[in-house]
């Protein structure tokens, strides 16, 4: 992560880290590891943890996961390095795995510019 003091790991990050079976697993693990050798300081949206739980129990349920992938899950969530807070676009950097094509970000940044109008 270069040249960032800060980045923002959303739930659904973290499920990926979590999760061996989400598709993003090994990137994702791959950038918490950067993150963690270089520094850099892992922030959370206040509400992740609720996310988390929320995506863990609708995935047993769906019966994607059993109870010990959820357990697994939920301890490596509740250990996860992270400093929780308020977070509003624009501060540090957001984290993803996968690359979101320029075209869509674009249009991503103009829907939440409409919404933040009203």
């Amino acid at each position: 992560m270069s040249g960032a003091s800060e980045v923002v790991f959303d739930a659904n990050l973290w499920l990926n880290i979590a999760l061996s079976v989400h598709p993003f697993h090994a990137q994702a693990t791959q950038l918490l590891s950067d993150c963690l050798a270089s520094g850099v300081e892992i922030i959370a949206p206040s509400l992740w943890e609720i996310e988390a739980d929320s995506s863990l129990r609708m995935m047993r349920a769906r019966k994607e996961i059993n109870r010990r992938a959820e357990l697994a899950a939920q301890g490596l969530l509740n250990a996860a390095p992270v400093r929780v807070e308020a977070v509003r676009r624009g501060r540090g950097k957001f984290a993803h795995c996968g690359e979101m094509p320029e075209e869509r970000r674009r249009a991503k940044d103009e829907e939440l510019k409409r919404k933040a109008a009203f």
